[in-house]
């Protein structure tokens, strides 16, 4: 029983650490108890959530929302309709620009490189053993 208690914290101690990905990775002490920490996916929908019901107010309020804009009335109709696409433009644009920064900043490894090569080699003769021909 001890054995099955442990195996179960650590699948659930994999899973909530690498699938759901936690902001706040608290370690878990018993498989009854509750994560108190807000994950990843809860955020970003609290998040679309938020925006959706803030872009569904202006646009049920465009006219009121037309004197506090400093844009002529036709461009703050434009803002407003499409204010999910630009918001859905420029998070494109963040993840294209973390990307491009991560690889342009990413540090080469070459003790890895010599590793893997080993590796390869050690497969090979353990298949080669096998009967495959390289």
């Amino acid at each position: 029983m001890l054995y099955y208690l442990s195996v179960t914290r650590l699948i659930e101690k994999y899973l909530f650490t690498h699938f759901y990905m936690p902001i706040h990775c608290t370690q878990i002490k018993h498989h009854n108890e509750t994560m108190a920490s807000v994950l990843r996916y809860q955020l970003f929908l609290s998040l679309v959530i938020l925006f959706l019901s803030l872009w569904k107010s202006a646009l049920n309020n465009t006219v009121s929302l037309q004197r506090a804009l400093p844009f002529s009335p036709s461009a703050n109709a434009v803002i407003i309709t499409y204010l999910p696409l630009w918001a859905l433009i420029m998070l494109g644009i963040y993840a294209l620009t973390s990307v491009l920064v991560r690889v342009a900043t990413f540090e080469d490894c070459s003790d890895a490189g010599v590793e893997l090569g080993r590796e390869i080699e050690e497969a090979k003769l353990r298949l080669e053993k096998r009967g495959f021909e390289f």
